[in-house]
């Protein structure tokens, strides 16, 4: 999982579930950025 926030407050977290054979480095890459995406979002909403 990966936590979302502006600055050292963290509003939420983001994660997956997925089969034993998922790619997991790709799907947690995906997961990192939509995450940073998010926390940018807010911070620019602030």
């Amino acid at each position: 999982s990966m936590s979302y926030g502006t600055g050292s407050a963290n509003h939420g977290a983001l994660g997956i579930l997925g089969p034993t054979r998922m790619d997991y480095a790709s799907s947690m890459a995906a997961v990192n950025t939509v995450a940073r995406y998010i926390g940018h979002f807010l911070g620019d909403k602030a």
